[in-house]
């Protein structure tokens, strides 16, 4: 990963095997556009800097995605919220990134999964966000 200026509208680029971030990144910015320039090397392939095209902005949302599942696991999840961690605010502080992007996180899993999901002994709600451990609820 290198650090640099980068163009206003670019804050990361991934280019050859190397990650590019903007120097100027708060530390919560920089480790989403990270979690993306990574999602960029596992789901993009070519030039998709021009944004007019329809296929380009495809793997831009791909690999936002890919960041999103890679930070806000599902095993984080639980585990944050375990530990008493319930709200927005203190996710975004526990996995070190904004509020908004806990929102787009979550606003990811429910398209995905619908408003909640199984993982392993977990029910994951995510409207509103919170997790139930399964074998509670099945009186175990």
């Amino acid at each position: 990963m290198i650090e640099r200026p980068m163009p206003k509208k670019m804050p990361g680029l991934y280019k050859n095997g190397v990650i590019y971030l903007d120097k100027q990144l708060s530390p919560e910015k920089s480790v989403e556009i990270l979690a993306e320039e990574i999602g960029h090397h596992f789901t993009s392939a070519g030039d998709i800097t021009d944004y007019s095209k329809i296929e380009n902005m495809k793997q831009e949302v791909r690999a936002r995605r890919f960041g999103h599942e890679l930070i806000i696991t599902f095993d984080g999840l639980i585990e944050a919220w375990s530990i008493g961690v319930h709200n927005i605010f203190e996710m975004a502080i526990h996995f070190g990134v904004t509020e908004e992007y806990i929102f787009e996180a979550i606003e990811h899993y429910k398209q995905r999964h619908g408003l909640s999901t199984i993982h392993g002994d977990y029910l994951i709600r995510f409207d509103p966000l919170m997790v139930y451990k399964y074998k509670d609820l099945r009186g175990e």
